[in-house]
């Protein structure tokens, strides 16, 4: 008798407890936090430079450059709750296992994403493809020998120095070169009259 009312008491304590930690985390409220999303190329902003150069002719070439985005997201799932219950279960019968991987389904199956805002990130990235700078005006400036001139890019975005300078030039001269405007960009280049 006694050891019937023992497993008795072992069934009914089985029952009771089997899956309580998936009923109490699918009866539990969602939890939410707020994460980054992937980044994204947004607007057009500026073109970024570059230059080679083939004996004294320069070729100035442009390259779009984009926002990157990020987007804000709310993520909200479940929280795994009542594992404390499945302590209980693996010991005394070894269904706390099933349990134990239930809430976790639980958990991700109840994940919801929901898209709050874009932002930027401060960073560029590039959005096209690299072409000639055609018909960008240039500043070429040597302070040391006071010559300024102006010169804009032909079509294929070159500019033969030969052309721009005055003939008076002799031996090595380095001549600093930006474009015109507000546009940062600018390089030095080492020129040689014969």
């Amino acid at each position: 008798m006694k050891s019937f009312l023992k497993f008795f008491a072992v069934i009914v304590i089985a029952v009771s407890c089997s899956g309580c930690a998936a009923v109490v985390t699918h009866m539990g409220p969602l939890k939410s936090e707020l994460k980054d999303g992937a980044a994204q190329t947004g607007e057009f902003d500026h073109y970024s430079y570059s230059y080679s150069a083939e004996d004294d002719v320069i070729y100035l070439e442009k390259t779009p450059m984009c926002e990157q985005v990020r987007e804000k997201i709310r993520v909200m799932k479940k929280r795994r709750r009542g594992l404390y219950f499945i302590l209980l279960e693996i010991p005394v019968y070894g269904l706390g296992l099933i349990d134990m991987i239930y809430t976790y389904s639980i958990s991700e199956h109840s994940r919801k994403e929901v898209p709050l805002a874009q932002y930027g990130t401060g960073s560029f990235v590039e959005c096209g493809r690299k072409k000639p700078a055609s018909g960008e005006p240039l500043l070429i400036r040597n302070y040391r020998e006071d010559i300024k001139e102006k010169a804009v890019t032909a079509e294929d975005g070159s500019v033969d120095l030969d052309e721009m300078l005055p003939g008076d030039l002799s031996g090595y001269t380095t001549f600093r070169i930006r474009l015109e405007g507000d546009n940062p960009f600018y390089f030095y280049h080492t020129y040689y009259a014969d």
